[in-house]
């Protein structure tokens, strides 16, 4: 699941000249970027697998609002999936995980650079040689970008984030590099 703020400079705007003041209001974005999962399975799972690593696209949604002028509290929702067309998967294999959570991105003074982590709870879906397995557990994130601002109400970011995902005998790590576009509708002073 990835997540967090974004923006693009506008113009001839030097990314010294960040402005946080226009983190002001509501926000809601969207990501698309691609992923690799590690996946290990433990004993006490459905599957007979020892665990597996694989790329595979993601997006994210977000909603959120600003807290103050360098933080901003969002619910993301994180999908990854690969659907078996790697070199080590079959394709009638799937594997799929998502991620629910509520992150804060923390905008120190460094021109668009931000922090960011949160807690949630994901899904994760696997099937392999048959077998199936359907895990619900905690999950966290944390990540750090750059984000943009195009005009006032919209940005672009670079991010990279880190998510965990421990569900009924199944621990998932995921690195996600997301391209994240947010339109930010702003409630004055």
């Amino acid at each position: 699941m990835g997540l967090g703020g974004s923006s693009l400079a506008a113009a001839g705007q030097d990314s010294t000249e960040f402005d946080t003041e226009l983190h002001n209001g509501a926000f809601l974005g969207f990501a698309l970027g691609a992923t690799r999962a590690d996946v290990s399975v433990r004993s006490d799972s459905s599957l007979d697998a020892s665990g597996w690593s694989g790329g595979g696209r993601s997006m994210v949604g977000k909603i959120g609002f600003a807290l103050e002028r360098r933080a901003l509290l969002a619910f993301e929702y994180s999908v990854w999936r690969n659907p078996g067309q790697d070199d080590t998967l079959p394709e009638e294999e799937t594997r799929y995980l998502g991620l629910g959570a509520l992150t804060v991105s923390f905008f120190p003074d460094l021109g668009g650079f931000y922090l960011r982590g949160g807690m949630g709870y994901g899904r994760l879906f696997a099937r392999l040689d048959g077998a199936t397995a359907d895990s619900n557990g905690l999950a966290a994130i944390l990540g750090m970008g750059h984000e943009w601002r195009i005009d006032e109400s919209m940005s672009i970011s670079a991010q990279v984030d880190a998510a965990f995902l421990d569900a009924s005998g199944i621990s998932a790590s995921l690195t996600q590099f997301m391209v994240h576009a947010t339109m930010y509708f702003e409630t004055g002073d």
